[in-house]
């Protein structure tokens, strides 16, 4: 969590479930763009690098 990655390319990174702690993390690691998935949305974001948000519901 929060460590610079060791490869290039995509990497996955097995983070907190809270939010704003899950793309802080992934943003002090180097990541440029996050991906956040889920299910009801959440209005968290970042100022640093873009949040697509990719949210769905049964609902």
């Amino acid at each position: 969590y929060a460590e610079t990655p060791q490869q290039k390319g995509l990497v996955v990174m097995n983070t907190p479930g809270s939010d704003v702690f899950s793309i802080t993390g992934k943003i002090a690691a180097g990541a440029q763009m996050v991906l956040f998935t889920t299910g009801r949305g959440s209005p968290a974001g970042s100022a640093i690098a873009p949040v697509v948000k990719i949210s769905s519901t049964t609902r």
